[in-house]
């Protein structure tokens, strides 16, 4: 996928971030756009699929050399696809000031690209929650370098992980081919280093791989995107921000009081000191359900999602058993129709007769007729599935949108219709 009126391949390859687009928004008088370049209880279920070389501790061997007979046993280890039915999702430490946290880049190299909007991003990430901001060895390759070397983008990721000075890890941006680090992964170490890790777009996949090593991740801001945020970090994102990964407490989501999809060019550095237009926020629409719900947090990217599917990191059937499911669509605005084929292809697979709720997302870049389309094709497709009573809310604040908030994936999350709220409704740090 590729960005719309770009200069660079950095750009082209930047998808799923805060890119140009003309569009017309909902609840918007018209957008401005510019070219751009300890164990919690939430249980992992069994997914029995083929297991590859570099996942394969998790088994045991038939015969003395046929890797036709290797089969996989329910143990807790995570370098294999299965867990067992009682093995709980491990909970990372909270981040405190004085900690500190890495960035990395697992498929674009925007951050080589746009060097000051960078910098900015670390001194404010810095600057407002008193972290120590250092980079992955390859965090600054560009981005010819990164897609030729997947495996030293998941080297990366290994070594902030099993370093012990770094609490967490925070990814650059998005892009369009973090899928092609799977093979690299390494689930056990992942698993035996639990720590913050926050990021979205294309770090979908990344999640969906934490995820299957039991770890709970954060779908939140990545260091291009909010963290560099013209004019000064939103207090909204650093209010998110801060409940999420630094207070081991359970926290209420909220709406954005004020939103904007105006894009200033990161190519100009004079543009880092403006502060971007923005718009009151209607509120997240309430589409339909009436019962409250509490299920587990999966999901993410809609367009990564689909990359995922049938990929040995998309999550098992019994995964999605009372899901509180985000999908989320990128700056390439797909659109309504294509999102309802895809919804179809979840309808196909049993997933929405498993899951608890759905959270759609703000779609960046639609006009307010295309978001009425969408909402229309999400209930839709719910009624062919037979769930007319299934919570949906939209509009929600997570993803391709400013600001945007932080989500626990793989922590309980109450979707409440009477009352109006959600709640992130068991804590998702360790003290």
């Amino acid at each position: 996928m590729s960005m719309k009126s770009t200069p660079s391949s950095t750009a082209r390859r930047s998808t799923r971030t805060h890119s140009a687009r003309s569009a017309g928004s909902p609840q918007m008088p018209g957008p401005v756009s510019c070219m751009a370049p300890k164990p919690s209880r939430c249980t992992v279920r069994p997914a029995m699929v083929n297991v590859p070389d570099r996942w394969a501790s998790a088994v045991t061997m038939n015969s003395s050399d046929s890797r036709a007979n290797r089969r996989v046993r329910t143990i807790p280890s995570c370098r294999g696809f299965r867990l067992g039915h009682d093995v709980t999702m491990i909970r990372p430490p909270a981040l405190k000031p004085g900690d500190t946290v890495a960035t990395v880049s697992l498929s674009s190299g925007a951050a080589a690209a746009y060097p000051h909007r960078y910098e900015t991003g670390k001194r404010q990430l810095a600057e407002t929650f008193g972290v120590t901001v250092i980079e992955t060895p390859n965090a600054l390759r560009d981005d010819t370098w990164l897609h030729d070397n997947p495996k030293a983008r998941a080297d990366d990721l290994h070594w902030a992980l099993a370093n012990p000075e770094v609490a967490g890890v925070i990814s650059t941006i998005g892009g369009d081919d973090s899928i092609r680090t799977v093979p690299y992964l390494d689930l056990d170490l992942i698993r035996s280093h639990p720590k913050v890790f926050l990021g979205f777009s294309d770090t979908t996949v990344q999640h969906l791989v934490n995820r299957r090593a039991g770890i709970v991740s954060f779908h939140g801001p990545s260091l291009l995107t909010e963290f560099a945020e013209t004019g000064g970090l939103h207090p909204y994102v650093e209010a998110a921000v801060r409940a999420a990964v630094f207070t081991p407490e359970s926290f209420e989501l909220t709406a954005v009081p004020e939103w904007t999809e105006e894009f200033l060019h990161w190519g100009n550095p004079a543009f880092q000191a403006r502060r971007r237009r923005w718009w009151p926020n209607p509120g997240w629409q309430w589409l339909q359900g009436t019962e409250p719900v509490t299920g587990e947090l999966i999901g993410g990217n809609a367009e990564i999602l689909e990359m995922a599917k049938g990929a040995r990191i998309w999550p098992s059937d019994e995964d999605w058993d009372g899901a509180v499911v985000l999908i989320e669509t990128s700056e390439e605005v797909p659109p309504p129709q294509a999102v309802k084929h895809w919804l179809r292809g979840y309808l196909a697979l049993g997933v929405l007769e498993r899951i608890g709720a759905l959270l759609v997302a703000r779609p960046m870049g639609y006009s307010q007729q295309q978001t009425f389309t969408l909402w229309d094709n999400v209930q839709a497709v719910l009624a062919e599935a037979g769930r007319p009573d299934l919570p949906v809310v939209a509009n929600v604040d997570y993803g391709h949108t400013s600001p945007a908030g932080v989500l626990p994936l793989g922590c309980q999350a109450r979707v409440d219709p009477v009352h109006r709220t959600i709640t992130v409704a068991t804590q998702a740090l360790l003290r």
